[in-house]
Protein backbone atom coordinates (compact mmCIF):
# COMPACT_ATOMS: atom_id res chain seq x y z
CA UNK A 1 0.00 0.00 0.00
CA UNK A 2 1.68 3.21 -1.19
CA UNK A 3 1.76 5.79 1.61
CA UNK A 4 2.11 8.92 -0.32
CA UNK A 5 5.30 10.63 -1.01
CA UNK A 6 7.55 11.22 2.13
CA UNK A 7 9.30 14.03 3.41
CA UNK A 8 12.25 13.93 1.34
CA UNK A 9 10.52 13.57 -1.54
CA UNK A 10 8.47 16.87 -0.67
CA UNK A 11 11.86 18.36 0.17
CA UNK A 12 13.41 17.70 -3.17
CA UNK A 13 10.51 19.21 -5.16
CA UNK A 14 10.88 22.16 -3.46
CA UNK A 15 14.03 24.88 -4.88
CA UNK A 16 16.98 23.46 -3.22
CA UNK A 17 19.21 25.97 -4.62
CA UNK A 18 16.95 28.95 -2.95
CA UNK A 19 19.11 30.68 -0.06
CA UNK A 20 17.42 31.01 3.47
CA UNK A 21 17.86 33.92 6.00
CA UNK A 22 20.59 31.76 8.05
CA UNK A 23 22.35 30.42 4.59
CA UNK A 24 22.75 33.86 2.92
CA UNK A 25 23.89 35.24 6.17
CA UNK A 26 26.75 32.34 6.50
CA UNK A 27 27.41 33.65 2.71
CA UNK A 28 28.06 36.55 2.96
CA UNK A 29 29.99 36.58 6.42
CA UNK A 30 32.49 33.79 4.39
CA UNK A 31 32.72 36.05 1.65
CA UNK A 32 33.62 39.40 3.70
CA UNK A 33 36.12 37.17 5.51
CA UNK A 34 38.57 36.62 1.73
CA UNK A 35 37.81 40.36 0.76
CA UNK A 36 39.32 42.15 3.26
CA UNK A 37 42.40 40.11 2.08
CA UNK A 38 41.87 41.30 -1.00
CA UNK A 39 42.53 39.01 -3.33
CA UNK A 40 41.85 41.18 -6.73
CA UNK A 41 40.11 39.64 -9.78
CA UNK A 42 42.90 39.24 -12.29
CA UNK A 43 44.44 41.74 -14.50
CA UNK A 44 46.93 42.41 -17.22
CA UNK A 45 50.09 41.75 -15.46
CA UNK A 46 48.53 40.81 -12.32
CA UNK A 47 49.91 44.29 -10.23
CA UNK A 48 48.17 45.41 -7.34
CA UNK A 49 47.97 48.71 -6.71
CA UNK A 50 48.01 49.44 -3.19
CA UNK A 51 48.41 52.69 -2.66
CA UNK A 52 44.94 53.97 -4.56
CA UNK A 53 41.83 54.75 -2.69
CA UNK A 54 39.88 51.94 -1.66
CA UNK A 55 36.75 54.02 -1.59
CA UNK A 56 34.42 51.74 -3.55
CA UNK A 57 35.69 48.49 -1.42
CA UNK A 58 35.02 49.86 1.31
CA UNK A 59 31.25 51.26 0.20
CA UNK A 60 30.60 47.71 -1.06
CA UNK A 61 31.57 46.06 2.17
CA UNK A 62 29.00 48.75 4.23
CA UNK A 63 26.68 47.70 2.12
CA UNK A 64 27.07 43.97 2.71
CA UNK A 65 27.23 44.46 6.51
CA UNK A 66 23.86 46.30 5.83
CA UNK A 67 22.38 43.39 4.36
CA UNK A 68 23.84 41.14 7.50
CA UNK A 69 22.05 43.44 10.16
CA UNK A 70 18.62 42.82 7.96
CA UNK A 71 19.00 38.89 8.08
CA UNK A 72 20.07 39.16 11.43
CA UNK A 73 16.92 41.26 12.21
CA UNK A 74 15.05 38.91 10.49
CA UNK A 75 15.73 36.10 12.08
CA UNK A 76 15.33 38.05 15.33
CA UNK A 77 11.60 37.79 14.07
CA UNK A 78 11.37 34.57 13.41
CA UNK A 79 12.74 33.36 16.54
CA UNK A 80 10.83 35.83 18.56
CA UNK A 81 7.52 34.10 16.93
CA UNK A 82 8.79 30.68 18.38
CA UNK A 83 9.87 32.15 21.42
CA UNK A 84 6.08 32.80 21.85
CA UNK A 85 4.59 29.35 20.56
CA UNK A 86 7.27 27.91 23.52
CA UNK A 87 6.23 30.16 26.20
CA UNK A 88 2.71 29.34 25.85
CA UNK A 89 4.11 25.48 26.39
CA UNK A 90 5.42 26.52 29.46
CA UNK A 91 2.45 28.29 30.75
CA UNK A 92 0.59 25.23 30.30
CA UNK A 93 3.52 22.79 31.56
CA UNK A 94 4.38 22.19 35.37
CA UNK A 95 7.59 23.77 36.67
CA UNK A 96 10.02 21.02 36.55
CA UNK A 97 9.12 20.31 32.53
CA UNK A 98 12.73 20.89 31.86
CA UNK A 99 12.03 19.92 28.51
CA UNK A 100 10.15 22.34 27.55
CA UNK A 101 12.05 25.00 29.42
CA UNK A 102 15.04 24.05 27.17
CA UNK A 103 14.06 24.70 24.24
CA UNK A 104 12.78 28.14 25.54
CA UNK A 105 16.22 29.32 26.75
CA UNK A 106 18.12 28.09 23.88
CA UNK A 107 15.35 30.65 21.89
CA UNK A 108 16.23 33.62 24.03
CA UNK A 109 19.76 32.83 23.82
CA UNK A 110 20.11 32.86 20.24
CA UNK A 111 17.88 35.74 20.04
CA UNK A 112 19.75 38.15 22.26
CA UNK A 113 23.29 36.71 20.77
CA UNK A 114 21.76 38.11 17.11
CA UNK A 115 20.96 41.04 18.68
CA UNK A 116 24.85 41.14 19.52
CA UNK A 117 26.14 40.85 16.32
CA UNK A 118 23.56 43.57 15.11
CA UNK A 119 25.25 45.91 17.92
CA UNK A 120 28.56 45.31 16.97
CA UNK A 121 27.81 45.48 13.20
CA UNK A 122 26.34 49.16 13.19
CA UNK A 123 29.21 50.62 15.77
CA UNK A 124 31.42 49.10 12.66
CA UNK A 125 29.43 51.04 10.25
CA UNK A 126 29.40 53.96 12.10
CA UNK A 127 33.07 54.03 11.80
CA UNK A 128 33.28 52.99 8.02
CA UNK A 129 30.58 55.79 7.03
CA UNK A 130 32.05 58.34 8.85
CA UNK A 131 35.28 57.65 7.08
CA UNK A 132 33.66 56.98 3.96
CA UNK A 133 32.09 60.85 4.02
CA UNK A 134 35.91 62.04 3.59
CA UNK A 135 36.10 59.89 0.08
CA UNK A 136 39.79 58.49 0.51
CA UNK A 137 40.16 55.22 2.04
CA UNK A 138 43.91 53.68 2.48
CA UNK A 139 44.51 50.14 1.96
CA UNK A 140 46.02 50.03 5.89
CA UNK A 141 42.23 51.39 7.26
CA UNK A 142 40.81 48.50 4.90
CA UNK A 143 42.60 46.12 6.49
CA UNK A 144 42.30 46.99 9.70
CA UNK A 145 38.26 47.15 9.52
CA UNK A 146 38.64 43.74 8.09
CA UNK A 147 40.45 42.13 10.58
CA UNK A 148 38.22 43.65 13.69
CA UNK A 149 34.93 42.87 11.91
CA UNK A 150 36.13 38.97 11.07
CA UNK A 151 37.03 38.67 14.52
CA UNK A 152 33.44 39.40 15.20
CA UNK A 153 31.64 37.68 12.33
CA UNK A 154 34.12 34.64 12.90
CA UNK A 155 33.45 34.24 16.44
CA UNK A 156 30.01 34.24 15.74
CA UNK A 157 30.20 31.66 12.98
CA UNK A 158 31.66 29.19 14.67
CA UNK A 159 29.26 29.54 18.02
CA UNK A 160 26.88 26.69 18.65
CA UNK A 161 24.30 29.61 18.35
CA UNK A 162 25.10 29.54 14.54
CA UNK A 163 25.30 26.10 14.08
CA UNK A 164 22.00 25.34 16.05
CA UNK A 165 20.76 28.48 13.71
CA UNK A 166 22.04 26.36 10.15
CA UNK A 167 20.51 22.75 11.70
CA UNK A 168 17.43 23.73 12.30
CA UNK A 169 17.02 25.82 9.08
CA UNK A 170 16.09 23.54 5.74
CA UNK A 171 19.07 24.66 3.73
CA UNK A 172 21.24 21.94 5.03
CA UNK A 173 18.51 19.05 4.87
CA UNK A 174 17.45 20.04 1.49
CA UNK A 175 21.04 19.67 0.71
CA UNK A 176 21.19 15.82 1.98
CA UNK A 177 17.74 15.30 0.31
CA UNK A 178 18.90 16.33 -2.99
CA UNK A 179 21.51 13.60 -2.95
CA UNK A 180 19.70 10.82 -0.85
CA UNK A 181 18.07 8.80 -3.11
CA UNK A 182 21.19 7.95 -5.11
CA UNK A 183 23.46 7.40 -2.57
CA UNK A 184 21.93 4.97 -0.86
CA UNK A 185 23.45 2.13 -3.04
CA UNK A 186 27.09 3.42 -1.73
CA UNK A 187 27.84 0.59 0.63
CA UNK A 188 30.46 2.34 2.95
CA UNK A 189 28.64 4.67 5.12
CA UNK A 190 32.20 6.81 5.49
CA UNK A 191 32.24 6.82 1.49
CA UNK A 192 28.49 8.35 1.96
CA UNK A 193 29.20 10.99 4.24
CA UNK A 194 32.37 12.31 2.41
CA UNK A 195 30.57 12.00 -1.19
CA UNK A 196 27.08 13.91 0.47
CA UNK A 197 29.27 16.97 1.44
CA UNK A 198 30.73 16.80 -2.04
CA UNK A 199 26.95 17.43 -2.91
CA UNK A 200 26.55 19.43 -0.52
CA UNK A 201 29.33 21.99 -1.22
CA UNK A 202 28.30 21.86 -4.86
CA UNK A 203 24.50 22.61 -3.52
CA UNK A 204 25.85 26.04 -1.85
CA UNK A 205 27.66 26.79 -4.83
CA UNK A 206 24.98 26.70 -6.94
CA UNK A 207 22.91 28.51 -3.95
CA UNK A 208 25.40 31.49 -4.33
CA UNK A 209 25.59 31.42 -8.09
CA UNK A 210 21.77 31.51 -8.45
CA UNK A 211 21.87 34.45 -5.94
CA UNK A 212 23.88 36.65 -7.69
CA UNK A 213 21.90 35.89 -11.20
CA UNK A 214 18.81 37.11 -9.29
CA UNK A 215 20.50 39.78 -7.13
CA UNK A 216 22.03 41.32 -10.80
CA UNK A 217 18.52 42.04 -11.54
CA UNK A 218 16.78 42.99 -7.98
CA UNK A 219 19.40 45.26 -6.70
CA UNK A 220 22.57 45.91 -8.31
CA UNK A 221 25.75 46.08 -6.56
CA UNK A 222 28.22 46.23 -8.40
CA UNK A 223 31.27 45.99 -5.70
CA UNK A 224 29.48 43.70 -3.60
CA UNK A 225 28.45 41.12 -6.33
CA UNK A 226 32.73 41.24 -7.29
CA UNK A 227 32.86 39.83 -3.85
CA UNK A 228 31.01 37.24 -4.17
CA UNK A 229 32.57 36.11 -7.54
CA UNK A 230 35.92 35.95 -5.39
CA UNK A 231 34.04 34.07 -2.66
CA UNK A 232 33.08 31.63 -5.80
CA UNK A 233 36.22 31.81 -6.89
CA UNK A 234 37.70 30.57 -3.56
CA UNK A 235 34.88 27.30 -2.93
CA UNK A 236 35.39 26.33 -6.62
CA UNK A 237 39.06 25.63 -6.09
CA UNK A 238 38.11 24.12 -2.33
CA UNK A 239 35.67 21.89 -4.16
CA UNK A 240 38.39 20.73 -6.82
CA UNK A 241 40.83 19.86 -3.91
CA UNK A 242 37.66 17.99 -2.21
CA UNK A 243 37.74 16.15 -5.09
CA UNK A 244 41.00 15.64 -5.71
CA UNK A 245 41.27 13.96 -2.02
CA UNK A 246 37.71 11.88 -2.62
CA UNK A 247 39.36 10.18 -5.90
CA UNK A 248 42.39 9.27 -3.93
CA UNK A 249 40.35 8.04 -1.14
CA UNK A 250 37.75 5.78 -2.90
CA UNK A 251 39.41 5.35 -6.61
CA UNK A 252 39.12 1.39 -6.04
CA UNK A 253 36.43 0.81 -4.20
CA UNK A 254 33.79 3.42 -6.86
CA UNK A 255 35.38 3.08 -10.47
CA UNK A 256 32.03 4.67 -11.53
CA UNK A 257 32.30 7.49 -9.41
CA UNK A 258 36.07 7.73 -10.09
CA UNK A 259 35.70 7.80 -13.43
CA UNK A 260 33.22 10.67 -13.14
CA UNK A 261 35.54 12.97 -11.12
CA UNK A 262 38.75 13.34 -13.23
CA UNK A 263 36.79 14.87 -16.51
CA UNK A 264 34.94 17.05 -13.85
CA UNK A 265 37.86 18.45 -12.58
CA UNK A 266 39.49 18.76 -15.89
CA UNK A 267 35.94 21.12 -17.04
CA UNK A 268 36.30 23.10 -13.27
CA UNK A 269 39.65 24.02 -13.98
CA UNK A 270 38.74 25.45 -17.87
CA UNK A 271 35.65 26.79 -17.11
CA UNK A 272 36.79 28.51 -13.93
CA UNK A 273 39.69 29.68 -16.05
CA UNK A 274 37.36 30.76 -18.58
CA UNK A 275 35.24 33.19 -16.10
CA UNK A 276 37.93 34.91 -14.20
CA UNK A 277 40.59 34.96 -16.09
CA UNK A 278 38.49 36.16 -19.42
CA UNK A 279 34.98 36.80 -18.63
CA UNK A 280 36.15 39.47 -15.81
CA UNK A 281 39.61 40.07 -16.90
CA UNK A 282 40.19 43.54 -15.71
CA UNK A 283 36.44 44.02 -14.53
CA UNK A 284 36.94 46.52 -11.53
CA UNK A 285 38.46 49.05 -14.48
CA UNK A 286 35.22 49.07 -16.33
CA UNK A 287 33.39 52.25 -16.37
CA UNK A 288 30.54 51.66 -18.03
CA UNK A 289 27.85 50.05 -15.79
CA UNK A 290 25.73 48.30 -18.52
CA UNK A 291 28.57 46.46 -19.19
CA UNK A 292 30.00 45.65 -16.16
CA UNK A 293 26.04 44.25 -15.85
CA UNK A 294 26.71 42.29 -18.72
CA UNK A 295 30.06 40.32 -18.12
CA UNK A 296 28.95 39.66 -14.47
CA UNK A 297 25.41 38.29 -15.76
CA UNK A 298 27.43 36.03 -18.38
CA UNK A 299 29.66 35.02 -15.91
CA UNK A 300 27.22 34.21 -13.57
CA UNK A 301 25.54 31.95 -15.92
CA UNK A 302 29.13 30.13 -16.78
CA UNK A 303 29.29 29.45 -13.58
CA UNK A 304 25.99 28.32 -12.52
CA UNK A 305 25.81 26.03 -16.11
CA UNK A 306 29.67 24.56 -15.37
CA UNK A 307 27.98 23.60 -11.55
CA UNK A 308 25.22 22.50 -12.59
CA UNK A 309 26.70 19.86 -15.05
CA UNK A 310 29.15 19.05 -12.46
CA UNK A 311 26.10 17.98 -10.16
CA UNK A 312 24.51 16.51 -12.63
CA UNK A 313 27.64 13.89 -13.89
CA UNK A 314 28.50 13.20 -10.37
CA UNK A 315 24.61 11.85 -9.76
CA UNK A 316 24.51 9.69 -12.69
CA UNK A 317 27.97 8.20 -11.84
CA UNK A 318 26.34 6.84 -8.94
CA UNK A 319 23.06 6.20 -10.21
CA UNK A 320 22.71 5.85 -14.18
CA UNK A 321 18.71 6.40 -13.72
CA UNK A 322 19.77 10.06 -11.98
CA UNK A 323 16.45 12.10 -13.08
CA UNK A 324 18.34 15.72 -13.19
CA UNK A 325 14.63 17.32 -13.81
CA UNK A 326 13.80 16.32 -10.50
CA UNK A 327 16.43 18.56 -8.68
CA UNK A 328 16.71 21.31 -11.35
CA UNK A 329 13.04 22.76 -11.70
CA UNK A 330 14.14 25.39 -14.27
CA UNK A 331 15.67 22.45 -16.97
CA UNK A 332 12.53 22.11 -18.80
CA UNK A 333 11.34 25.87 -19.15
CA UNK A 334 15.43 26.42 -19.88
CA UNK A 335 15.18 23.50 -22.74
CA UNK A 336 12.25 25.14 -24.21
CA UNK A 337 13.81 29.03 -24.13
CA UNK A 338 17.05 27.37 -25.68
CA UNK A 339 15.20 25.06 -28.22
CA UNK A 340 13.23 28.53 -29.57
CA UNK A 341 16.12 31.18 -29.56
CA UNK A 342 18.03 27.99 -31.76
CA UNK A 343 15.15 27.66 -34.06
CA UNK A 344 14.36 31.27 -34.36
CA UNK A 345 18.22 32.54 -35.11
CA UNK A 346 18.67 29.30 -37.73
CA UNK A 347 15.10 30.48 -39.26
CA UNK A 348 16.91 34.48 -39.21
CA UNK A 349 19.98 32.86 -40.37
CA UNK A 350 18.48 31.26 -43.65
CA UNK A 351 16.39 34.57 -44.54
CA UNK A 352 19.53 36.87 -43.93
CA UNK A 353 21.09 34.27 -46.45
CA UNK A 354 18.20 34.81 -48.90
CA UNK A 355 18.18 38.13 -48.53
CA UNK A 356 22.37 38.83 -49.65
CA UNK A 357 20.93 37.01 -53.35
CA UNK A 358 17.53 38.60 -53.44
CA UNK A 359 16.73 41.89 -52.13
CA UNK A 360 13.34 41.60 -52.09
CA UNK A 361 13.42 38.83 -49.02
CA UNK A 362 14.90 41.91 -46.63
CA UNK A 363 11.25 43.29 -46.09
CA UNK A 364 10.53 40.25 -44.52
CA UNK A 365 13.79 39.72 -43.18
CA UNK A 366 12.68 43.09 -41.61
CA UNK A 367 9.54 42.07 -39.88
CA UNK A 368 10.45 38.59 -38.40
CA UNK A 369 13.68 40.58 -36.68
CA UNK A 370 10.91 43.14 -35.40
CA UNK A 371 8.70 39.65 -33.93
CA UNK A 372 12.07 38.29 -32.71
CA UNK A 373 13.22 41.43 -30.66
CA UNK A 374 9.56 41.19 -29.31
CA UNK A 375 9.85 37.58 -28.24
CA UNK A 376 12.52 35.29 -28.34
CA UNK A 377 15.49 37.91 -28.18
CA UNK A 378 14.71 37.78 -23.80
CA UNK A 379 16.38 34.35 -23.97
CA UNK A 380 19.27 35.33 -25.30
CA UNK A 381 22.41 36.74 -22.71
CA UNK A 382 21.89 40.52 -21.98
CA UNK A 383 25.41 41.00 -23.35
CA UNK A 384 24.34 39.61 -27.01
CA UNK A 385 21.48 42.22 -26.87
CA UNK A 386 23.57 45.32 -28.05
CA UNK A 387 25.18 44.16 -30.66
CA UNK A 388 21.88 42.23 -32.47
CA UNK A 389 19.69 45.46 -31.59
CA UNK A 390 22.34 47.39 -33.31
CA UNK A 391 22.52 45.14 -36.81
CA UNK A 392 18.17 45.28 -36.57
CA UNK A 393 18.48 49.86 -36.59
CA UNK A 394 21.35 49.92 -39.20
CA UNK A 395 19.26 47.44 -41.34
CA UNK A 396 15.79 49.50 -41.20
CA UNK A 397 17.76 52.46 -42.33
CA UNK A 398 20.60 50.75 -44.79
CA UNK A 399 20.18 50.30 -48.96
CA UNK A 400 22.29 49.37 -51.79
CA UNK A 401 25.97 48.26 -51.44
CA UNK A 402 25.85 49.28 -47.80
CA UNK A 403 23.15 47.08 -46.89
CA UNK A 404 24.40 44.12 -48.66
CA UNK A 405 27.84 44.70 -46.43
CA UNK A 406 25.92 45.03 -43.23
CA UNK A 407 24.35 42.12 -44.41
CA UNK A 408 27.14 40.07 -44.68
CA UNK A 409 28.31 40.96 -41.28
CA UNK A 410 25.11 40.32 -39.73
CA UNK A 411 25.46 36.58 -40.93
CA UNK A 412 28.89 35.70 -39.40
CA UNK A 413 27.68 36.99 -36.77
CA UNK A 414 24.17 35.36 -36.65
CA UNK A 415 26.81 32.00 -36.98
CA UNK A 416 28.54 32.77 -34.04
CA UNK A 417 25.17 33.35 -32.35
CA UNK A 418 23.80 30.07 -33.21
CA UNK A 419 27.16 28.31 -32.06
CA UNK A 420 27.28 30.13 -28.76
CA UNK A 421 22.94 29.07 -28.04
CA UNK A 422 24.40 25.01 -29.07
CA UNK A 423 27.12 25.05 -26.41
CA UNK A 424 24.15 26.08 -23.87
CA UNK A 425 24.00 23.04 -21.05
CA UNK A 426 20.35 23.18 -21.74
CA UNK A 427 20.87 21.94 -24.95
CA UNK A 428 23.51 19.24 -24.07
CA UNK A 429 21.02 17.79 -21.33
CA UNK A 430 18.30 17.76 -23.83
CA UNK A 431 20.84 15.90 -26.01
CA UNK A 432 21.82 13.25 -23.53
CA UNK A 433 18.52 12.77 -21.67
CA UNK A 434 17.25 11.67 -25.28
CA UNK A 435 20.01 9.52 -25.45
CA UNK A 436 18.96 7.85 -22.35
CA UNK A 437 15.53 7.66 -23.58
CA UNK A 438 16.52 5.91 -26.85
CA UNK A 439 18.75 3.23 -24.99
CA UNK A 440 15.93 2.57 -22.68
CA UNK A 441 13.55 2.14 -25.72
Amino acid sequence: MSSGPSSLDRMIKQDIFCLDPVSEMEMWIACLNGYFRYHVLPTKGHIVDLGRNFYEELRAADWILGRIQELAAELISNDQAEVKEVACDVAGSPPQSTHVLSPFREQMAIGARLILVIEAVNDIRIIVREKLHTGIISFPFFKSVGRILNRELSTFRKSWIFSDLLWRRVSRSRQQAACHGFLLSVGSAEMRLETTALFARICRILMTARYVTEGLRIDFNYKAFLALFLHLRTQGNILIRRLQQWLARWELLAPGGSEAIAPLMFALKLEMRRVFQQELLEIEKEGRIEVAYARLEDAAGVLWNCYQNVFISLARAFNPGFDEYQIFSNLASRETESVCVYNDLCTIREMVALALESRPEADELLRSLGVFRETSMRYLMFKDWGLLESFIDRLRVSSGDESMSLLGRFLVFLDTLILSVEKRAALRVLDTRGEREAAGN
